[in-house]
């Protein structure tokens, strides 16, 4: 009843009551204080007409009297010089005025008045739920239990609930204390609230004090005000803490411009990282922000457990959701040069329902509107082009899978090949750039070859977006179009103003027209170990890069029964392994870590063997197995070799790495055909988040139609032996002999050249040397 009573009018009743006698208490004040200054002055001037220096002298040292014997302690001399004291002015005393009071109590009363609103609510509130609930529970609701329940509630979800309630304390605490005071002693209220206010904030304040009561009042005070800041201290510290929270998970917002964005965690991360901050070491380094589903601290300490050389590049982590808009704001995705989308690796998700994933992210990007591209990671190449339809022209997809098949597939036929686009993938050495180049307009294409010192031109890229990979002699560069080149940086290269060489000169050596050496026309025997869900990709890419009547042999633990293996073919591969015309499948299941069942197959009738990794094993796990599975082959093969006649010694063996670590393990081993999986993949990324045309050239130079990579030996483009000549030379000779564009060498086995710089620098060729061409089929 008392709280409902209190309602507005009598809350406002009860303010214009305390503010009527604020102001009536204060002009009282500020009457007796203009009389005590009018008695000041009128004793003043009187000393000035009257009181000669020697009694002006004698003040003063009485002052400095008092101050000693207030030491001594001497209680009749105490009261002479208070007396004294009293007779004459002092500036320094300065009375309280009447307005902080006021302003005060109306503050107060405006407190009380809130209090009393709140409390009334929160108990109608009370009996609203008393009527609702069951009789048996109404002693859950007494109005204690109630009241704890609701101060829970709002200390834990309003930030403003603590500050506000110590607030609200501290002033309980000064108001006591000032009315006591003013009670106990008489004087005037507002000096009573200050010397309060004086006693809370200094716990010695109150050894002044000299009667009982001021002591009291005062102490009562500085209790309150130890419990007050002990408090506040304690806010202030969770305040500290919350905020340092914070910033170590990652609640401020990502505020850069011209930065690349990364969607996603998995094993790609690593080295996509490593050649995304490659790329950046020309400009001084760059900013990379990674926005995933994991806690801030996790993903930083990972990273540091990596030990990426950033190369000046700065790396932020921001834990969210790529699929909602608030997680991509604040990592400022609508500001970045870039974006990519790294494919989710949970368990027990199809490529489907990955890249599925991936087409929300796309679409919720799309919806903001971003400046830069993005560059999305998929799983089926089927998927490609209803990303693309969302995506619209923001979109670049790199198929992960078929990169790396499309990969394994050319090195299997061109040993080596993998060492290469190792090399070309990335920025760790040369790589592809676009630009256009006004002085170079019109000028045929087989003299722009030889008119960089330090880049290969490779082909152009017109105005409608067509990529042209090693163009004919005779085409002539517009003004629209921009060459394409390898080269290590893009301030790097330049053209000079004159060819260093010309098609067509007289040459010094004898060339061979015979380039049938670019094809295979041998029947082809091929080993697969292992199984995953592109497999049917692989055996299509197979079946357009082998001769009539070759055959494959799939050896793995995968069941076959009643089929399954070829419907799991069809089902995952673009064709259908009855239409395959080039390739015959035969099905063997194994364990491929066994011995036993190695030795069953007939390792020596076969030209090529695939180790693939299975993507149901995790990383260290796979690999392990791979290595298990190479130095057995290896083993097996060897030891047939030496007591059977077999028609090659050499067996060539590409297996797929993921770990850099197994890479280290298999250098050490000697075996140099390897395709590390996640890396390449991640160079690719990397790259095409770097400039966009890129992901054409890759398309097209990893396909079986049109312009792919050879390694050739140079007695195959040449008849003449131990021949002295410059890189110029041999690239001149390659172009008049066959149409290709020589890229670089190999001069060693496990070195690779590409892009060499002593392009003009004459040296003695041996006929074994390989040769790395762009070949236009």
């Amino acid at each position: 009843i008392f709280f409902r009573a209190l309602k507005m009018r009598a809350a406002a009743a009860i303010l214009l009551t305390a503010v009527t006698v604020m102001i009536v208490g204060t002009q009282y004040e500020r009457a007796q204080l203009h009389m005590q200054v009018d008695a000041l002055t009128a004793r003043n001037r009187l000393l000035r007409e009257h009181a000669s220096p020697a009694v002006w002298e004698l003040i003063n040292e009485t002052k400095t009297a008092e101050k000693e014997v207030c030491q001594s302690g001497s209680s009749e001399l105490k009261t002479l010089f208070a007396t004294i004291r009293d007779f004459f002015p002092h500036h320094g005393d300065d009375e309280a005025s009447g307005w902080p009071t006021a302003i005060f109590l109306v503050l107060l009363a405006l407190a009380f008045w809130k209090t009393c609103s709140w409390l009334s609510k929160e108990v109608s509130k009370l009996q609203r739920l008393k009527k609702m609930v069951p009789a048996a529970d109404l002693h859950h609701y007494n109005i204690n239990q109630f009241f704890s329940y609701r101060a829970d509630y709002y200390l834990s979800t309003q930030s403003y609930a603590k500050p506000l309630a110590l607030g609200a304390f501290t002033l309980i605490i000064i108001s006591i204390g000032g009315f006591l005071k003013c009670g106990l002693t008489g004087i005037t209220l507002g000096s009573s609230f200050w010397d309060s206010w004086i006693y809370v904030v200094d716990t010695s304040a109150h050894a002044d004090e000299e009667t009982t009561t001021e002591r009291v009042s005062a102490l009562l005070s500085t209790v309150g005000g130890m419990f007050i800041f002990a408090t506040m201290i304690g806010l202030i510290n969770d305040a500290f803490a919350q905020q340092l929270e914070s910033l170590q998970y990652g609640s401020s917002p990502v505020l850069e411009c011209g930065h690349v964005v990364i969607l996603g965690w998995s094993d790609k991360l690593m080295p996509l990282l490593k050649e995304l901050a490659l790329a950046a070491e020309s400009e001084g380094g760059g900013v990379i922000a990674v926005l995933a589903d994991q806690d801030k601290q996790d993903m930083e300490a990972e990273i540091d457990q990596a030990n990426l050389d950033l190369r000046g590049s700065i790396i932020v982590c921001r834990k969210g959701s790529p699929t909602q808009a608030s997680s991509l704001d604040h990592v400022s995705v609508k500001t970045a040069k870039a974006i990519i989308c790294l494919s989710p690796t949970d368990a027990g998700l199809t490529a489907d329902e990955v890249d599925g994933y991936v087409m929300q992210v796309i679409l919720c990007l799309k919806g903001m509107d971003p400046k830069g591209h993005v560059v999305s990671e998929l799983q089926d190449v089927d998927n490609v082009p209803l990303t693309q339809l969302v995506g619209g022209d923001i979109v670049e997809c790199v198929v992960a899978h078929d990169f790396i098949g499309r990969l394994i597939v050319q090195s299997g036929r061109q040993p080596g090949l993998a060492q290469v686009l190792e090399s070309l993938l990335g920025f760790g050495g040369s790589e592809f750039y676009m630009q256009q180049w006004p002085e170079l307009v019109g000028c045929r294409f087989g003299d722009v070859l030889f008119q960089f010192a330090h880049a290969i031109p490779i082909g152009v890229i017109k105005e409608d977006g067509t990529t042209l990979l090693s163009p004919e002699n005779e085409y002539e560069v517009e003004d629209t179009d921009e060459l394409i080149v390898l080269a290590e940086d893009d301030d790097s290269y330049e053209p000079a103003p004159n060819p260093f060489l010309r098609l067509g000169r007289e040459l010094s050596f004898v060339m061979t027209s015979d380039t049938s050496f670019l094809r295979r026309s041998t029947v082809e025997s091929i080993l697969v170990v292992g199984w995953r869900r592109d497999l049917g990709d692989i055996m299509d890419e197979l079946n357009s890069s082998v001769p009539e009547n070759s055959e494959v042999t799939l050896f793995s633990d995968q069941p076959n029964d009643d089929g399954l293996r070829e419907r799991m073919l069809e089902t995952d591969g673009r064709k259908s392994v009855s239409k395959m015309t080039n390739l015959v499948i035969s099905h063997v299941v194994g364990n491929q870590v066994c011995r036993a069942d190695l030795e069953m197959l007939p390792l020596e009738k076969y030209t090529t063997v695939f180790i693939l990794h299975e993507e149901y094993k995790n990383i260290q796990e796979a690999d392990g197995r791979i290595l298990t599975t190479l130095f057995l082959l290896r083993d097996i093969h060897q030891k047939r070799a030496k007591t059977m006649k077999v028609d090659r010694e050499h067996l060539t063996i590409i297996s797929e790495v993921l770990d850099p670590r197994t890479r280290e393990q298999m250098v050490m081993a000697g075996v140099r055909d390897y395709v590390m999986s996640n890396e390449v993949v991640s160079a690719a990324l990397a790259m095409v988040a770097e400039c966009r045309p890129v992901n054409k050239i890759l398309r097209e130079i990893l396909s079986n139609e049109g312009v792919e990579i050879y390694i050739r030996p140079l007695e195959q483009y040449y008849r003449k032996k131990d021949l002295s000549m410059s890189f110029f030379d041999v690239m001149l000779m390659v172009r008049e002999c066959s149409g290709h564009i020589l890229m670089g060498y190999v001069p060693e086995p496990g070195m690779i050249l590409l892009n060499p710089d002593d392009k003009l620098r004459r040296r003695r060729w041996k006929p074994e040397e390989l040769l790395i061409v762009l070949s236009q089929d």
